[in-house]
């Protein structure tokens, strides 16, 4: 065996332990909830036949996906990459459908960002910044609306050391944020005399600096990052109202829409902290216990996170038909070397 395929076979070795052992957290977790008597399988079922409430969970689910398309084609645009809402809404789709697919919040982006390159080959690496940037502006927003609904009821927050930690995370992230958008804000490294010195020696250096660039661009342009970070409240908003509507399906009446904006918020924060893959387990921990401290029933928390995971897997099938749809146009498959448009494509749906 060669030395150079040592490194490689322990860190494949070292990633698949880390997989097991979020798996194992998962499946802890969820033993754990049903030990509780908070995974009730026929409460699960009976929320299932409201069929009008799931489908109305299912319009806001479309809303909430869709409006993140919005959000990423107003920062191409920024970029100059003349995208159509068409293409950002298939796209954006089809990064939902590998999020659902493969474990980990990231790997829709990867796929986007495979395909967005290959859309505008001019400007890639602007192209992938604004992925990573919509990654983002989607976190800023969300700690931002944690923070908001830990401020509101704050004495609820500082009841429980775990609620006064998650807090003090939320305020941790959003401080970290706030700091990136400053250094952006003041063009912090724009004279890239590190790179430059650095450019000859080192692979993706250029790429590197354009993509920092585009991310100093979009600093220099407020107006740009509010509207979308509007957009993204907005979004996760809308979830709080998804929530809400599953929980009536769950027939769950002890908490008032205002308590959902609180528990809500913090629940899915929770969720996107990267222990277990999709974080399946944490957030119906999480949000069962909150609503055990909210004076609600924790087995209608459980529910609910369970229900809001259903209704995004069953949306991820418009996903998987868009990508299809897709593969059908493209010549490379994602992981391989980009291609160009099928020989039926006629038009570039974007273009820098």
């Amino acid at each position: 065996m060669s030395a150079a395929a040592t490194p490689s076979l322990a860190g494949r070795a070292r990633r698949w332990l880390v997989t097991l052992l979020k798996l194992g957290l998962t499946v802890g977790l969820l033993a754990w909830l049903a030990s509780k008597g908070h995974l009730d399988p026929e409460r699960l079922e009976r929320a299932l036949r409201q069929k009008e409430l799931i489908l109305l969970a299912l319009v806001l689910g479309a809303f909430n996906i869709s409006t993140s398309a919005v959000r990423w084609l107003l920062l191409l645009r920024s970029e100059g990459i003349d995208c159509s809402l068409r293409a950002a809404l298939r796209l954006t789709w089809i990064g939902h459908f590998w999020n659902m697919v493969i474990p980990g919040a990231v790997s829709g982006d990867a796929v986007k960002m495979y395909y967005i390159g290959q859309l505008a080959p001019g400007k890639r690496e602007e192209a992938w910044t604004t992925v990573f940037v919509d990654r983002l502006i989607g976190m800023a927003a969300l700690v931002s609306l944690s923070t908001i609904a830990t401020a509101a009821n704050l004495d609820f927050m500082l009841s429980r050391p775990e609620l006064r930690n998650t807090a003090l995370t939320m305020l941790a992230v959003l401080l970290a944020l706030s700091g990136t958008g400053l250094i952006l804000s003041l063009g912090v490294g724009r004279r890239t005399i590190v790179f430059e010195s650095f450019r000859s020696r080192l692979p993706f250096t250029d790429g590197l600096r354009r993509g920092y660039h585009a991310m100093l661009r979009l600093g220099r342009r407020p107006g740009t990052v509010v509207l979308a970070l509007l957009i993204s409240l907005f979004s996760h908003a809308s979830a709080v109202v998804l929530s809400f509507v599953l929980g009536h399906a769950a027939d769950e009446r002890s908490l008032s829409f205002v308590q959902y904006c609180v528990v809500v918020p913090v629940a899915l924060f929770s969720n996107a902290v990267p222990l277990t893959p999709g974080g399946i387990g944490v957030g119906e921990t999480v949000l069962g216990n909150l609503f055990a401290w909210s004076n609600g029933d924790p087995g209608a928390g459980t529910t609910i996170m369970l229900l809001y995971r259903f209704t995004l897997y069953a949306l991820a099938l418009i996903g998987a038909v868009l990508y299809v749809a897709h593969r059908a146009e493209v010549t490379a498959p994602p992981g391989g070397e980009p291609g160009r448009p099928g020989a039926g494509s006629t038009s570039t749906p974007c273009a820098p």
